[in-house]
């Protein structure tokens, strides 16, 4: 059996893929372009909800917000929420998405798609 080499880095940031999403392969992104594939911290970039926290730090309220290229996570809210690995990664991500909403020329987005995530 002959194993061909897969595309190892997302398609939109160009790092290496470790987890990916396929979801908007034929959903569009929130830069309204498709992707065969994109890493999990370019997928997260977009911010599809607001917690709201009580005195004692837990979470009191999650409101749900539109999927939209105004609505973005920075690079420090990703790394400290988790979403990669390191504060480099995550400005690499954003950098990335921020360009391409810019180049799209696009101004509307719909709804964020259901994602499915597969490991490298």
């Amino acid at each position: 059996m002959v194993k061909t080499k897969l595309n190892d880095t997302c398609d939109l940031c160009g790092q290496k893929l470790t987890i990916y999403t396929k979801s908007h392969k034929h959903i569009p992104f929130v830069d309204n372009k498709l992707y065969d594939k994109l890493c999990f911290t370019c997928c997260l970039v977009p911010k599809t909800s607001n917690q709201i926290y009580n005195s004692n730090g837990t979470i009191k309220e999650i409101m749900e917000i539109p999927y939209s290229k105004d609505n973005l996570f920075t690079a420090k809210e990703l790394f400290i929420a988790g979403s990669c690995d390191s504060l480099k990664e995550a400005t690499i991500s954003v950098d990335a998405v921020v360009k391409s909403i810019k180049s799209s020329g696009k101004t509307k987005t719909k709804k964020s798609p259901e994602f499915v995530w597969s490991l490298a």
